[in-house]
């Protein structure tokens, strides 16, 4: 059965699992259209700017090269496992995400903490410490939203960091050694600039 007919006619009450592949499901997804749905997969659509999930059912949604999206609402209370992966890319993303019982949650894409909410996510563990972390990051073209990153990176808690950076004709010497000096928990950096730089 088409996942358009799930969504147009209802009629799949019993569905408990979907995958859709550059298919347009409109503006908004709720439980009345699959109302057993426990596992959305929206992957490689076009069109789709502003797109709601509404669901007292689900449990897993993952998103992925949604092109075009500028904003996102998911409201699940079952959702346990979220990912979100390339939908804003070199856009500014726009979220709100209200999920109680949230455990898993995957966010590769841009990120701004002034427009995507997360709400409570009372099931997600802060760690006081980490052992080892790698963290890729991506200068745009034109930076807007990047120029806080080194104070974010120096508010982890780790002692091991592998920093990967594609900074896209970027000189980005002066902050490398500035984000090494204010640094208080790491103890061993592995740095991978990924492209040739002018370094200042």
């Amino acid at each position: 059965m088409t996942s358009e007919t799930c969504i147009a006619e209802g009629d799949t009450s019993g569905t408990e699992s979907l995958g859709l592949l550059t298919s347009d499901i409109g503006d908004t997804f709720s439980s009345a259209r699959c109302p057993s749905l426990r596992e959305l997969r929206f992957f490689n659509a076009q069109g789709v700017s502003n797109l709601s999930i509404y669901s007292e059912s689900l449990v897993h949604i993952y998103l992925k090269n949604l092109k075009g999206l500028q904003q996102l609402t998911v409201a699940s209370p079952m959702l346990r496992d979220l990912s979100i992966s390339n939908c804003f890319f070199e856009r500014q993303p726009v979220a709100d995400i209200t999920a109680p019982v949230l455990e898993k949650f995957i966010w590769l894409d841009e990120y701004d903490p002034r427009s995507v909410q997360l709400g409570k996510l009372a099931q997600l563990r802060r760690f006081r410490k980490i052992p080892a972390l790698v963290i890729m990051i991506d200068y745009p073209t034109k930076m807007v939203y990047c120029q806080n990153w080194m104070e974010a990176l120096t508010s982890l808690p780790v002692e091991i960091l592998d920093l990967v950076l594609l900074p896209c004709g970027h000189a980005i010497g002066s902050c490398v050694f500035h984000f090494l000096k204010i640094s208080t928990f790491i103890r061993c950096l592995f740095l991978d600039i990924r492209e040739a730089i002018k370094m200042i």
